[in-house]
C-alpha cells in the first residue's frame, strides 16, 4: 500500500510545526544563548551553548526557517574554532555570536509576523570570511582541555530513597508552570465575561424578588386586621341560637355542644389560607436572604476569577520593549550608524494579546525610525548633535487607553519631499501649493499605500509598505495613531489603542429618553444647571474653577442631526474631560454609579471614534459607552467654535462617488458607509455599467471606488477608458479588490489608480483615504 500526502495536508502541517517551533522551543533556545553569551568567554557554559544551537538548528529545519537553521549552524563552527583561538583572538569571535544571536532573534520575530526574512548579507559574508579562515584549526568541537566551566557530572553518592522522592516532588510542585496558549487564555476571558453578565442579570432579579417580597410583607400586614375579624366572627358563630342548630341536635345548649355550619367551614378554610399565605411569605423571606447571600459570595468568586484571568494576561511592557533591543544594535550595524533605545514604562501592566499584535507595527515604526530618521554619526556632528542617536519607545495608560510614543532625535520628515511624492503619485492636484497645506495634512500622506520618499528599495525599507501596514493594524485594534515632526530634532509617532479589560466604574446618565454612559474617571465634576456661572457676553462658555470652559451640546459630540441641540429637560451639567480642556455638556438626570464590563465593538460597520464600547445591564438592554477623551476641544470662545464647526462641515460636505462592483453585499456595504457620511452614491453592477453612467453624469462625479474582477469590463479596463477621456481623467480612482500581489498594485499603478485597497475593505481606511482626495482642496488645520 502506498501511502502519500497531498501538497495541502504537507503545508498545513509545516505551518503547524512553524507555529509550535516560534511558540515553544525558540523563545527557550534564544532565552539559553543570550543568558550565556552575556556571561562572556570566561564564564559561559560552552556545552549549554552548543546544545542549544544545535537544538535551535534543528528546530528551524523542521519549521522550514532555513536562514535561521544557516546561522545557527554558522553559530556551531564559531563555538568550535572560538575555543581554539589564542585569547587574544577570541573577542572578535565572541562579537560574532552575539551578531547571530541578535540577527536570529530579529528573524524569529519577522517569522512571528508572517513576514519575509531577510539575512543581513553583511554578516554572512563576515561570518563566512572568519570561517573560512579559520577552518584549518577548527577540526574538534571540544578542545582535548575541556574549559573548566563545562560541568561533568559524577555518579550520585546513594541516599535515601524515599526522602528523595519526596523532595523531588517537592520541588517539582514549587516549581512547575502549566504554559496556556493566548487562544485558550481569550476564550477563558471571553466565558468569565460571559459570567460577570450572567451576574448582573441574577443580581437584577434578586431584586425584583426583594421588591416582591417587600410587597408581599405589606399585604399581609393589610391582612392581619381582616384575619382577627374573621377569628372574631368565627366564634360569634359558634355560641349561636340553637335554632340554626339541626334537629338532632336541639336537645343540647350551646354550652354543651359547639354548632357548626357551611359558613363556620368556609371560614375555618379561609384562615388556613391565611396561615399558609404568612409561611409562605417567611419561606420566601428566607429564600430571598439566602439567595441575596449567595449572590454576594458569586460576585467576590467572580470577580477574583476575573482578576486572576485578566492578572495572568498582563505582561510588564518591558517584555516586548526588550525585544527591539537586538533588533536595534543588528541594524544599526547594518546601517553604520549608533543607534540607543531607550525604554520607558517597563513595569506598565498590559493585555499580552494586545502586545503581541502591537509586534509588527511598533517593528516597523522602530526600522523607519533608524532608515529614515536618524543620520549617520559624521552627519549628526555636522548639526551639533551627539554621535550617537536616540530612539524613546514609552507606554503608559491613561483612562483606560494604551498610550506608546515611539520618538526619535534624527533629522525629521522632509515635508517638502513629501508633498513633491504626493503629487508625482496624484494624491493631490498640482494646483495646489505646498504654503497651503499644513504639516498634518503632508504627514497624513505617509500612510498611503505604496509611498515612499526613498529612492531606493532595501532591505529595511522603500518598498512604501511600512505605514501602510501600521495604520491598518492599529486601526484592527480601534486604535489611532499620530505622528508629528520637526526639521532637524525628530519625529514622534502616538498611538493610541483602547484596552480590551475593562471592568470600570460607569456614570449612567439620560439624555433625551437615552440612556448614555461614561467612565467615572473622565467626569471631574458634576453640577446643578442653576448653579452654573454663565459668561455674560459668549453664552457658549461657563466659569469653573476660576476658568473659562466650553458648553457643548449632546447632539454636537454625537453627531445626532436628528435631536434638539438643547434638551428643555437638562437640569444637570456635567464638567468632563477630553483631549485637550475640559469642558461642559448638559444632560436630563444622572441615574446611577455601577461597576460594569465594557466590551469592544467589532469591525462589521463603522463606528464613531468616541463610542469605548457597551455594557449590558442586568435586564439585556445595551448602553454605548462614551469616551470623553475623544473629543477634541480645541478652544473656548464662541466663534472659534463656530469656525471649528464650519471646518467640520467643509470636511464633510457632499460629494458624489461612482462604485464599481459586482458582489451584492460588498457593494451595499460601501453605499451604506459612504451615505452614512454624507456622499451621494452611484452603484454599479460592473465596468461597463459604470462607462455607462459616467457618461449620464458628465462633471457629477468626484470619485471612483472600482473591484478588478468584474463581468463584462474590469477593473483595469475600466481605470484605462476613465484615464484615456479627457473629462474622466482628473477623477481619482480608488482600486477595492481581493487581488493585492505585486503585479496586480504594479497594473493598477501603471494605468493610474491613486489608491489601492484590499479586501475585506476596513471602513476608517476607506473613509481616510477618500479624505486625502476629496479634502486636499481645504487647508487641513
Amino acid at each position: 500500500m502506498k501511502f502519500e500526502l497531498d501538497e495541502i495536508t504537507l503545508a498545513e502541517m509545516t505551518k503547524e510545526a512553524r507555529q509550535c517551533f516560534l511558540d515553544e522551543d525558540a523563545p527557550e533556545y534564544i532565552c539559553v544563548l543570550n543568558t550565556e553569551i552575556e556571561k562572556g568567554y570566561e564564564n559561559a557554559n560552552f556545552t549549554e551553548l552548543l546544545r542549544a544551537a544545535h537544538s535551535l538548528k534543528g528546530g528551524a529545519g523542521i519549521a522550514q526557517l532555513f536562514s535561521i537553521m544557516e546561522l545557527s549552524h554558522s553559530f556551531e563552527d564559531i563555538l568550535a574554532i572560538i575555543q581554539k583561538l589564542p585569547n587574544s583572538r577570541t573577542e572578535e569571535a565572541w562579537v560574532l555570536l552575539e551578531f547571530i544571536v541578535n540577527e536570529i532573534t530579529i528573524l524569529l520575530h519577522q517569522a512571528e509576523g508572517d513576514e519575509e526574512i531577510f539575512v543581513d548579507a553583511k554578516l554572512l559574508k563576515k561570518l563566512a570570511d572568519f570561517i573560512d579562515s579559520y577552518s584549518a584549526t577548527a577540526t574538534n568541537i571540544i578542545p582535548e582541555k575541556k574549559p573548566q566551566n563545562i560541568e561533568v557530572k559524577s555518579e550520585p553518592e546513594p541516599v535515601n530513597n524515599s526522602i528523595n522522592s519526596a523532595n523531588y516532588q517537592e520541588d517539582s510542585l514549587s516549581s512547575s508552570n502549566l504554559r496556556i496558549s493566548l487562544e485558550r487564555l481569550e476564550l477563558m476571558t471571553n466565558e468569565v465575561e460571559e459570567l460577570l453578565v450572567i451576574r448582573e442579570r441574577l443580581r437584577l432579579r434578586q431584586q425584583q424578588l426583594s421588591q416582591v417580597t417587600r410587597k408581599i410583607r405589606s399585604i399581609s400586614r393589610q391582612l392581619e386586621p381582616i384575619q382577627e375579624q374573621v377569628q372574631n366572627f368565627y366564634n360569634q358563630l359558634a355560641i349561636a341560637p340553637a335554632s340554626i342548630a339541626p334537629q338532632n341536635q336541639q336537645e343540647f345548649d350551646s354550652l354543651e355542644l359547639d354548632r357548626y355550619t357551611e359558613i363556620h367551614i368556609s371560614l375555618q378554610t379561609f384562615q388556613e389560607l391565611m396561615l399558609q399565605f404568612q409561611e409562605n411569605y417567611a419561606d420566601l423571606k428566607f429564600i430571598n436572604q439566602d439567595v441575596s447571600d449567595n449572590l454576594d459570595g458569586l460576585e467576590t468568586n467572580v470577580d477574583s476569577l476575573y482578576g486572576n484571568v485578566t492578572q495572568s494576561r498582563l505582561v510588564p511592557f518591558r517584555t516586548i520593549g526588550q525585544r527591539f533591543l537586538p533588533q536595534v544594535q543588528s541594524l544599526a550595524y547594518r546601517c553604520n550608524k549608533s543607534v540607543n533605545l531607550l525604554i520607558e514604562g517597563e513595569e506598565v501592566l498590559i493585555d499580552k494579546i494586545l502586545l503581541e499584535q502591537l509586534q509588527t507595527p511598533l517593528s516597523h515604526l522602530i526600522n523607519n525610525a533608524l532608515s529614515h530618521g536618524i543620520e549617520l554619526p559624521s552627519e549628526r556632528l555636522a548639526h551639533h548633535k551627539p554621535e550617537q542617536a536616540n530612539i524613546k519607545l514609552c507606554a503608559s495608560i491613561d483612562n483606560h487607553q494604551l498610550k506608546i510614543l515611539i520618538q526619535d532625535d534624527g533629522q525629521g520628515i522632509d515635508l517638502y519631499k513629501v508633498y513633491q511624492k504626493a503629487k508625482e503619485k496624484g494624491l493631490i492636484s498640482s494646483k495646489l501649493t505646498f504654503d497651503k497645506l499644513s504639516q498634518e495634512a503632508i504627514l497624513e500622506w505617509i500612510f498611503h499605500p505604496n509611498f515612499s520618499t526613498v529612492d531606493m528599495a532595501s532591505e529595511l525599507s522603500g518598498r512604501g509598505v511600512g505605514l501602510d501596514i501600521v495604520r491598518n493594524k492599529i486601526q484592527k485594534l480601534r486604535g489611532t495613531i499620530e505622528v508629528k515632526s520637526e526639521d532637524q530634532k525628530g519625529t514622534t509617532f502616538t498611538i493610541n489603542i483602547p484596552l480590551n479589560l475593562n471592568f470600570m466604574s460607569l456614570l449612567f446618565i439620560r439624555w433625551q429618553n437615552r440612556l448614555f454612559a461614561l467612565p467615572t474617571s473622565s467626569v471631574l465634576e458634576t453640577t446643578s444647571v442653576s448653579e452654573l456661572v454663565w459668561d455674560q457676553v459668549d453664552a457658549s462658555r461657563v466659569k469653573w474653577r476660576n476658568q473659562w470652559i466650553p458648553v457643548l451640546q449632546m447632539s454636537q459630540l454625537l453627531s445626532d442631526k436628528n435631536s434638539c441641540h438643547l434638551s428643555i429637560k437638562s437640569k444637570v451639567g456635567l464638567i468632563l474631560e477630553s483631549s485637550s480642556h475640559p469642558f461642559l455638556v448638559m444632560v436630563d438626570n444622572l441615574l446611577s454609579e455601577e461597576k460594569l464590563l465594557v466590551k469592544a465593538f467589532d469591525e462589521t460597520v463603522i463606528l464613531p471614534t468616541y463610542l469605548l464600547g457597551c455594557t449590558i445591564l442586568g435586564g439585556g438592554e445595551i448602553v454605548p459607552v462614551i469616551s470623553p477623551q475623544a473629543f477634541t476641544v480645541f478652544s473656548e470662545t464662541k466663534s472659534n467654535l463656530l469656525s471649528q464647526g464650519n471646518r467640520l462641515n467643509s470636511l464633510n460636505r457632499k460629494g458624489t462617488i461612482l462604485v464599481a462592483e459586482d458582489s451584492v453585499a460588498t457593494r451595499r456595504l460601501l453605499a451604506r458607509i459612504l451615505e452614512k457620511v454624507g456622499f451621494n452614491v452611484i452603484l454599479c453592477r460592473d465596468g461597463q455599467e459604470a462607462v455607462e453612467k459616467l457618461e449620464l453624469h458628465q462633471g457629477g462625479v468626484d470619485l471612483i471606488i472600482s473591484d478588478v474582477e468584474m463581468p463584462r469590463l474590469n477593473g483595469f479596463e475600466l481605470l484605462e477608458i476613465v484615464r484615456s477621456q479627457p473629462q474622466y481623467a482628473h477623477i481619482p480612482v480608488i482600486m477595492a479588490t481581493s487581488r493585492t500581489g505585486k503585479r496586480h498594485r504594479e497594473q493598477g499603478t501603471e494605468l493610474g489608480a491613486n489608491a489601492y485597497l484590499g479586501k475585506p475593505i476596513l471602513a476608517k481606511t476607506l473613509l481616510k483615504t477618500i479624505e486625502s482626495f476629496l479634502t486636499v482642496e481645504q487647508p487641513i488645520n
